[in-house]
């Protein structure tokens, strides 16, 4: 199972968009009947035998809209109960999931940076790689990477409810990037496009050729790639937002 799991994860598409993050998060309690019908509009059709999931997203956005949902940031984090017992947090399903993007949708305009089709050339598997380049070549123990970086990029990977405290779905995640965290994207990920650790001379040769001291070739086209469309999303003076599936 879960090798299943692991390759559909590894397949998963990168969707990419420019936004407004914050007509989004006031849309949230907002009571537009409009907007409701809009996002609604935007769900993808029911599948057959699963007709259950679509009508909860409707539930959900219409909670959403028409009464609000306080936000990750404004509520107490999940603390482990004095008694010993089980730590109770709040996840976010593909039902969730699927309604947020509808919203989403709905509230960006049309006046918005779409790279949707262009990154979803892209899968799961290469974020996944680059993360793990960026470890093994010593990037991300250089001063040249900062906490704020590493914060964004494990955005990137395991995504960032604005609900709930986490998501358990079983294929398909997201998060939002404020313009503010793209700078540091954009000029973090130039500086390991062109980082190359020196490794000490004192070790052994064979031991050497095994070592990696910078990104590999694809590694780099996908950093060049991702900075190229952070920087068109931060030209444009947009948010980012970011969907797998």
């Amino acid at each position: 199972m879960w090798k299943q799991l692991g390759e559909i994860l590894m397949a998963l598409r990168l969707n990419l968009y420019g936004c407004h993050i914050e007509p989004i998060l006031s849309s949230v309690g907002s009571g537009s009947s409009q907007l409701l019908e809009a996002a609604i509009a935007n769900l993808a059709k029911p599948i057959p035998g699963d007709e259950g999931s679509h009508k909860k997203s409707v539930l959900w956005l219409t909670t959403l809209i028409r009464d609000g949902y306080p936000i990750r940031g404004l509520r107490p984090e999940p603390a482990e109960p004095d008694d010993g017992g089980l730590l109770v947090s709040l996840s976010e399903t593909q039902v969730h999931v699927s309604a947020m993007h509808a919203l989403t949708m709905a509230v960006r305009g049309n006046d918005c940076v779409d790279l949707s089709v262009d990154s979803s050339t892209w899968q799961y598997s290469a974020i996944v790689s680059l993360d793990d380049q960026l470890k093994a070549c010593g990037f991300t123990r250089s001063s040249a990477c900062s906490i704020e970086f590493l914060r964004s990029l494990g955005a990137i990977i395991e995504g960032a409810p604005i609900f709930g405290d986490c998501f358990c779905t079983e294929w398909s995640f997201y998060c939002f990037l404020p313009k503010s965290h793209l700078f540091r994207l954009i000029t973090t990920l130039a500086a390991a496009i062109d980082y190359r650790r020196e490794i000490p001379e004192y070790v052994p040769p064979d031991v050497r050729e095994k070592m990696l001291d910078r990104l590999s070739d694809p590694a780099r086209s996908f950093a060049t790639v991702l900075s190229e469309w952070f920087q068109k999303i931060a030209d444009a003076g947009q948010d980012a937002y970011i969907i797998w599936w």
